[in-house]
């Protein structure tokens, strides 16, 4: 965090406490309810015909100074935990654990069309179909191929 800067782009001239958490400041919903109610960040203001909450230019541009320099609203300084490092932890569980998601979201629409087929079935018959990968493939395409290929070899 302490080293991007962030352009005008990413501030908008009104914006919700969830785009501010996520693109601005860096944190959690529930952290930044926690920091606000300290006085770490400031009040939000509130829609007098809706009661949402939002925050204007000005204000999303202090949290982020907020949050870059460790000086709170109130003046007084806070220390940040820094994000923590994303290392990579296996890639390969990630890529399966989502193709195992994808073949078991296939396998049930192909029973609910009438094929007796389970999430491994699917997977093999993607890896046949598809050997170069599926992530670009429109999923109504890979149903029908996929259909085709397991009536085939029923």
């Amino acid at each position: 965090m302490a080293g991007r800067k962030l352009s005008d782009k990413h501030f908008k001239p009104a914006c919700t406490i969830s785009y501010l958490c996520q693109n601005i400041v860096g944190l959690s919903r529930a952290q930044f309810y926690n920091l606000q109610r300290d006085g770490v960040f400031p009040a939000a203001k509130i829609d007098e015909k809706t009661g949402r909450k939002y925050f204007t230019i000005d204000q999303q541009k202090e949290c982020y100074n907020i949050r870059t320099s460790g000086i709170s609203h109130k003046g007084e300084f806070y220390l940040f935990y820094e994000p923590r490092s994303s290392a990579p932890s296996s890639p390969k569980k990630k890529t399966a654990s989502k193709a195992d998601a994808k073949s078991i979201e296939l396998a049930d629409t192909l029973t609910h069309m009438g094929l007796e087929v389970d999430a491994a079935q699917v997977s093999e018959a993607l890896k046949l179909i598809y050997p170069e990968g599926h992530s670009k493939i429109d999923d109504g395409l890979m149903i029908r191929e996929l259909f085709r290929f397991l009536k085939q070899n029923a």
